[in-house]
């Protein structure tokens, strides 16, 4: 009885601080893809579930991300807590189930194909593969009212393999992914002037620097072992593995990362919990000799990360005290941080209310790879370092009210030390004896506090009808500079409508905040209110066949994801799928 009530006190305490920025030590505020806390693996033989992550069923299994696509579609923002189970739509099935998938699409300013495989589950293996490419070949009007090309065009193939032996599996990962695009943005580049980059001593043509294009290839391979279905009450439950990635880019920048992880729970009485992660993480990047334009460095980096904790688990609530220690080995200089590692949970109503708190810390040592698909614009001399969160707090709750109706509302404050804020580059003009701009991003560091405050309600009125609505503000306060391109606040809105047994409709909204960019030559440059509205209509012909058609930007907003990178207006595309 004393340690229930010991516990209860502990959660309480830890809720009542109501605060945070971020807890995942990977990724930092708003530079995070998505991430599904457990690993989706279909559950039947479907191809088309291959492509397709959890999308409203699991919205508070999301990492947070401010991030624009250049293909035009705003990628929304989710949190990170997980969340209560939330009522699931129980839309018809098909009869017939089949491995394989084609899907191709083309329209007025994108076309796609892809072809999806899915072996399914059998209870010793499970096999899927994923190949696609999507290209974009549409004009963009930039701000100055000239239209530009802005072609893209992403190749990517996925595989996933896993084996399971008694109560562990081996799960293997390959992933190739190709983007070449073009630099299209707005620039004061004079195509008969000659420029010098800041640092460089050979000169360039204006013709030279407007017409660069960009590639980047990334190859990924990851192994894991780890023990299935165990409860760490009762028995040892650990997951191990490895992994290297290899990234390039035209300019001539390769990067070897390789990743050794592992971790494990263990109880040793009853109710008390104890554990440790680990992982070292090793990168070497190798550049090219400095041109008239870039001027690159080398980076040889390492870093050890160790978590032990302990922890108390009970079926009304749950804590865990621990340490994370970070040890970074530079070329230049070596550091080690401690942050705290510290958390709560307490269900106030078992499956209806929880309230969870942390306290905690970030780090993440940002890689050529991490940087330019977060800013696929970004100069490829950026000069990497790590960023740091020393102190992160957050508490907040879940609740699932119905069936029908879940709700989540999370807040957080921390600081940051060194984070990334984007602005354009500038050159020097040999010709005129001035500066100009161009059309690539370098960025500033600074140190500073965020507050953010996230909520989200899931809306299923019945089992053809599903609705999200998401909310998220920010404060940034930083200490010399201002937060370049973070937005003040992001609204969306997710739903997804059976109109017939056959006719399936997804709507989306997204709403962003004024931002504000920071562009040499010019000064401040405020980014307008961004409202972004897609709509996707797919329509079963029969088991075999079924047509889709999406609306881009419907609202014809003209927005830029980047100062002077506007995305198209209003486009359509159409196409079919066929299983086989």
């Amino acid at each position: 009885m004393k340690t229930k009530i010991a516990t209860l006190i502990f959660v309480i305490s830890c809720f009542g601080i109501n605060t945070k920025a971020q807890t995942d030590s990977e990724n930092p505020e708003l530079q995070r893809d998505v991430e599904v806390v457990n690993t989706y693996l279909p559950t039947i033989p479907n191809p088309q579930k291959i492509h397709r992550l959890p999308e409203i069923d699991d919205t508070m299994s999301y990492k947070p991300v401010f991030k624009y696509s250049i293909l035009n579609k705003i990628t929304r923002i989710k949190t990170d807590p997980d969340s209560i189970e939330v009522a699931s739509m129980n839309f018809p099935k098909e009869r017939t189930i089949y491995k394989s998938l084609v899907k191709a699409g083309v329209g007025s300013a994108f076309s796609e194909a892809e072809y999806f495989y899915n072996i399914g589950f059998s209870e010793t293996y499970h096999l899927s593969l994923n190949l696609g490419h999507h290209s974009s070949y549409g004009k963009v009007e930039l701000d100055n009212s000239e239209k530009v090309k802005a072609p893209v065009n992403n190749t990517w193939a996925n595989v996933d393999f896993g084996y399971f032996f008694g109560n562990s599996s081996l799960k293997t990962q390959l992933s190739f992914d190709n983007d070449i695009y073009q630099f299209y943005g707005l620039q004061d580049i004079t195509k008969t002037d000659n420029y010098v980059s800041n640092g460089g001593t050979e000169t360039i043509s204006g013709d030279e620097l407007i017409d660069t294009k960009q590639r980047t290839t990334d190859f990924d391979f990851f192994v894991s072992i780890e023990n299935n279905k165990v409860n760490p009450r009762e028995k040892t439950n650990y997951k191990a593995g490895l992994g290297f990635d290899i990234f390039s880019n035209k300019t001539g920048v390769r990067e070897l990362n390789f990743d050794v992880f592992g971790k494990v729970r263990f109880p040793f009485h009853e109710n008390y919990l104890g554990g440790i992660d680990a992982v070292v993480n090793i990168a070497n990047t190798s550049v090219p000799e400095n041109d008239a334009l870039y001027t690159f460095a080398e980076r040889k980096h390492a870093d050890i990360q160790v978590s032990p904790h302990l922890g108390l688990d009970f079926d009304y609530a749950k804590v865990r005290f621990g340490i994370k220690l970070i040890a970074e080995i530079e070329d230049e200089e070596d550091d080690i941080f401690l942050q705290p590692d510290i958390s709560g949970e307490l269900h106030i109503a078992e499956g209806i209310v929880s309230l969870f708190a942390n306290i905690s810390g970030g780090y993440k040592a940002n890689t050529y790879k991490q940087i330019m698909k977060e800013n696929p614009f970004v100069s490829p001399d950026l000069n990497l370092h790590s960023s740091n969160e020393p102190f992160v707090l957050s508490g907040g709750l879940r609740a699932r009210f119905s069936d029908k109706v879940s709700f989540s509302a999370m807040v957080t404050y921390g600081t940051y030390e060194d984070e990334y804020f984007w602005m354009n580059c500038s050159v020097y003009n040999t010709t005129l004896g001035d500066s100009a701009y161009i059309n690539r991003f370098t960025a500033v560091v600074d140190d500073g506090k965020l507050f953010k405050a996230h909520a989200e309600l899931n809306i299923t009125p019945n089992n053809r009808t599903q609705i999200l609505l998401t909310g998220t503000y920010f404060d940034w306060d930083n200490n010399y500079v201002t937060a370049w391109n973070k937005p003040q606040y992001e609204l969306g809105l997710d739903a997804r409508f059976y109109i017939t047994r056959k006719l399936l409709v997804n709507a989306d909204v997204n709403l962003v905040g004024e931002r504000e960019m920071y562009v040499p030559t010019v000064g401040k440059v405020d980014l307008d209110f961004v409202y972004d509205v897609n709509l996707e209509a797919e329509y079963l012909i029969n088991s075999r066949w079924t047509a889709f058609v999406r609306l881009n930007n419907i609202a014809a907003c003209k927005y830029a994801m980047l100062y002077g990178y506007n995305v198209h207006s209003i486009n359509a595309l159409g196409g079919i799928t066929y299983k086989f």
